[in-house]
C-alpha cells in the first residue's frame, strides 16, 4: 500500500494522531507479522484493508467513528475485495472502538481482533519512546474541551485497554499523565469578527504550545456561533467581567502564556503599555507577541465589509476547516 493510494480523509487538517503516520506504521509493521504469526493470504488482505479504512472516518465529537468507517469499506465497495472478505473486515474495524473491548468476540474472529487491536496499539508496546508526544498529539485532536476533562477521559481510556499494554508501561504511563502539565496559549481578543489575519497568530502559537485557548468576550448568540464554526477543534471561552477571574482557572491544571498578536507599531506601543499597567496591578502574566503577516486587516474593517457586501467579507473569514461538516459545526446561525 503506497502512501498516495491511501484515502484522503487522513490528511485533514484536524487530525494530529489518527492521521496518515499511524496508518503507514500499522501497514509497516503488519509486513513484519505477517512471518512472526504465520499469517494466511486471506488474513494478511483482511488486516491490511482493516488498518487502511479503521480510522478513515475520524470526528473527535463522535462517538460512532469505527462504525462509520465501517460502513465506508461497504460504501466505497473496493472491487478487490470479494463480500466475505468485506464481511470480515467491517466486523474488525467495528471492533477497534474502545466501547467493545469489554464486549465478547465471536470465535471465528479473535485471532483477527486481537491481531488487529495490537497493531492500533503497538505504540504502547513497541514504540514508548513516542507515548509522550502521541498524548499531546490526541489532547490537539480534543482541544475543544479542557484538559481536565480530556485527562479524566484519557486515564479512563487507558485502563480500558489495560490489557493490551504491559503493566510497567500502563503503571508509568498513568503516573505521567497524572504529572503532565501542559504548555497551554490563551489567545484573548474582541475576534468580532475572528479573521484571517487571526488565524496566522493562532497557527504560528500552535507551533510552540501543547494547545491553545481561545478567549474573547461574549458576542451575542451570532458572534459566539461565528468563531465557534470557524474554529471548531478549538476551546473557545467567552466570558463576561474580568479576563483575569477566568485566567486564573487555567492556573490551576496548566502552564500558561497570554498570546497576542501585532500588526504594527501601533499595536506594539499599545501592548507595551497594557502588559506595564497589568504588571503595576501585580498581574505578572507571562506575554509572548506573535507578528500577523496579514497586518492591512482588522476585524472594523471586515465588519465595514459585512455591511456593504457579505461575499466579499467571506474572503477575510478562515475557511481552514470548511471541510469538516460534522457535530462540531452544527452550531447555527439565526
Amino acid at each position: 500500500m503506497k502512501l498516495w493510494d491511501l484515502p484522503s480523509e487522513y490528511r485533514e487538517l484536524h487530525r494530529k494522531y489518527h492521521g496518515i503516520d499511524h496508518i503507514i506504521s500499522m501497514l509497516k509493521r503488519l509486513e513484519s507479522l505477517r512471518t512472526e504469526e504465520d499469517l494466511t493470504e486471506m488474513e494478511y488482505t483482511c488486516l491490511k484493508y482493516a488498518i487502511v479504512y479503521h480510522d478513515v472516518i475520524y470526528d473527535p465529537y463522535a462517538n460512532n467513528n469505527e462504525e462509520a468507517s465501517a460502513v465506508e469499506v461497504i460504501k466505497r465497495r473496493v472491487d478487490y475485495i470479494n463480500v466475505n472478505t468485506r464481511h470480515i473486515i467491517v466486523n474488525m474495524i467495528q471492533n477497534t472502538a474502545i466501547s467493545t473491548y469489554n464486549s465478547d468476540i465471536k470465535p471465528e474472529m479473535k485471532r483477527l481482533v486481537h491481531l488487529m487491536r495490537y497493531l492500533d496499539l503497538m505504540d504502547f508496546r513497541e514504540r514508548k519512546h513516542l507515548l509522550m508526544s502521541n498524548f499531546i498529539s490526541i489532547m490537539q485532536e480534543f482541544q475543544f474541551v479542557s484538559y481536565p476533562v480530556f485527562q479524566e477521559n484519557n486515564l479512563n481510556v487507558i485502563r480500558i485497554l489495560k490489557d493490551y499494554i504491559d503493566i510497567d508501561t500502563y503503571i508509568w504511563y498513568t503516573n505521567w499523565i497524572k504529572s503532565f502539565t501542559p504548555r497551554i496559549g490563551v489567545f484573548t481578543g474582541s475576534f468580532n469578527p475572528f479573521h484571517i489575519g487571526h488565524m496566522s497568530i493562532l497557527e504560528q502559537a500552535e507551533r510552540d504550545f501543547d494547545k491553545v485557548i481561545i478567549m474573547h468576550p461574549t458576542l451575542g448568540p451570532d458572534g459566539d456561533a461565528l468563531i465557534r464554526n470557524t474554529l471548531p477543534f478549538h476551546e473557545i471561552i467567552a466570558f463576561d467581567g474580568l479576563l483575569i477571574n477566568h485566567l486564573m482557572k487555567i492556573m490551576t491544571y496548566a502552564s500558561f502564556t497570554m498570546i497576542r498578536g501585532l500588526r504594527d507599531g501601533y499595536d506594539l506601543t499599545y501592548e507595551s503599555k497594557m502588559y506595564n499597567m497589568n504588571q503595576y496591578l501585580g498581574l505578572s502574566i507571562p506575554t509572548v507577541y506573535y507578528k500577523t503577516d496579514k497586518d492591512f486587516i482588522s476585524s472594523t474593517n471586515v465588519r465595514d465589509l459585512m455591511n456593504i457586501d457579505k461575499n466579499t467579507m467571506e474572503m477575510f473569514i478562515p475557511h481552514k476547516y470548511d471541510y469538516y461538516q460534522g457535530e462540531g459545526r452544527k452550531i447555527q446561525l439565526k
